[in-house]
């Protein structure tokens, strides 16, 4: 499926946005990538369909041939391998989409977010009209407003401000922070009896990280290294299954992922199981290390998954990557090309390691 480009007159300036936005929205429902800009996780139902449709030309090659059908181990990875890769093409093409839509200075500013969800939500936080500059302007003048209307203001502020970044590419907690600190100044002096109420506002986020939080997923995650061509995640599945193995809502199998070499597409010596809870997954990691999963293969390598390997992997494996960089030229090409369309320079793929360090960094080129 080729990446289809816009046609009309591409972003440049605040100016034009409202019409940019509707003519965008009507051709991306048109080519059927709409919904990448609308939801942060979108998981398109084509990707689906395809791997669907290839696991049965497969299986329909392998009758006519008279040889057997996969093992429902083997049709499981195979079906993972295919589904990751339907929906990495279908992410990246919903990307290049986007990306033909604006001029070429926005081209370089989005291209550091890393799904087309983002880049478009930064796009609406640069030029579409923000409320917390209302907000901020009603408050400001309200300088005789009685202790309920004052009230109102600075919760309505409140709720605009945690939305918006403002164009030095500030993070929200940053405009939050900044934003409070000039109100703090030019309001809390002409409203004394409300000096209480704005500090808790202004302070309720530090109050909410006190707050029982829910484990992350990376700290119910871990990481496993050693894995030979013969294991499989479902071999995995029945060393991991009495921890507590948390099942993936999108495909309804557990949580393993087994990762691939990029050039041979066969898995490359690493997973990653995620479960339940962090307990479960302390214990799991402490069972798997040095355990020999298949009598064939050797003895695993088991630990939690830490914050620089976890970083690894989003940008190896789960980021969608539309493009790449020419080691000749430095040009950005299409993920849909082996070679630069500028140099000619084949693509670099990143060297194939069974094991990820804490002390590892990635290469931009590599990616």
């Amino acid at each position: 499926m080729d990446a289809p480009a816009f046609s009309g007159a591409p972003l440049a300036a605040s100016a034009g946005f409202a019409a940019w936005k509707q003519a965008f929205f009507s051709a991306a429902t048109a080519h059927g990538c709409h919904r990448y800009y609308m939801e942060p996780a979108f998981d398109d139902p084509l990707a689906l369909d395809a791997t669907l449709s290839q696991l049965a030309a497969a299986d329909a090659a392998l009758a006519l041939q008279g040889r057997p059908a996969l093992d429902p181990a083997q049709r499981l990875a195979r079906f993972n391998e295919l589904h990751a890769l339907h929906r990495e093409r279908l992410a990246a093409r919903a990307r290049l989409f986007l990306e033909s839509a604006v001029a070429a200075p926005l081209q370089a500013s989005l291209a550091s977010y890393p799904t087309a969800f983002a880049a478009y939500e930064r796009l609406q936080q640069c030029f579409e009209p923000d409320a917390t500059h209302e907000a901020l302007a009603a408050l400001l003048a309200a300088t005789r407003a009685d202790a309920a209307e004052v009230e109102g203001l600075v919760s309505a502020l409140a709720a605009a401000a945690r939305q918006g970044l403002d164009l030095a590419h500030l993070s929200a907690a940053e405009y939050d922070r900044r934003l409070w600190t000039r109100l703090g100044a030019a309001f809390v002096a002409r409203a004394q009896p409300r000096e209480a109420a704005l500090e808790d506002l202004s302070s309720s986020e530090e109050e909410d990280e006190a707050l029982p939080m829910d484990e992350t997923p990376r700290g119910r995650s871990v990481y496993i290294t050693r894995l030979n061509h013969t294991v499989t995640e479902a071999d995995l599945e029945a060393h991991c299954g009495r921890f507590g193995l948390e099942t993936d809502p999108a495909t309804g199998f557990p949580a393993i992922d087994v990762f691939l070499n990029h050039r041979t597409r066969r898995p490359r010596g690493d997973a990653v199981a995620r479960f339940e809870t962090a307990r479960g997954a302390g214990l799991a990691a402490a069972a798997l290390d040095g355990l020999r999963a298949v009598e064939t293969a050797p003895a695993l390598a088991a630990r939690l998954l830490d914050a620089a390997t976890d970083a690894l992997l989003q940008a190896q494996i789960y980021a969608p990557k539309s493009l790449w960089t020419c080691t000749g030229c430095r040009h950005r090409v299409s993920c849909w090309r082996d070679a630069c369309d500028v140099c000619g320079v084949d693509r670099v793929w990143p060297a194939e390691r069974a094991a990820l360090l804490a002390t590892d960094w990635l290469c931009r080129l590599c990616v």
